[in-house]
């Protein structure tokens, strides 16, 4: 995720500078970073998928709860590399 943020990051200030003085070829130049900076924010939404969430909580007795709620059906996850929950925490 960072990486996508530091490349979003240097693509936009690479994009402004060359706005700044535009000669020559350096338009075209312009165009292909913009394009690479829509491309970038693109991927960085697309890649905030998540699996279900983690419910964080207290029980009665005081004791953390943690709870996991699927989005699809279990059987999926034995075809996945990687699963990734969003994490809830329920403060009282």
């Amino acid at each position: 995720m960072k990486k996508n943020v530091v490349l979003m990051s240097i693509l936009a200030i690479s994009f402004l500078y060359l706005l700044s003085g535009l000669a020559d070829g350096k338009l075209v130049i312009c165009v292909l970073i913009f394009c690479a900076f829509i491309f970038s924010v693109h991927l960085f939404f697309s890649s905030m998928h998540y699996d279900g969430r983690m419910f964080i909580g207290k029980t009665v007795e005081g004791k953390k709860l943690f709870s996991l709620e699927l989005k699809g059906d279990p059987e999926e996850l034995e075809s996945k590399d990687v699963i990734i929950f969003k994490v809830t925490s329920n403060q009282d």
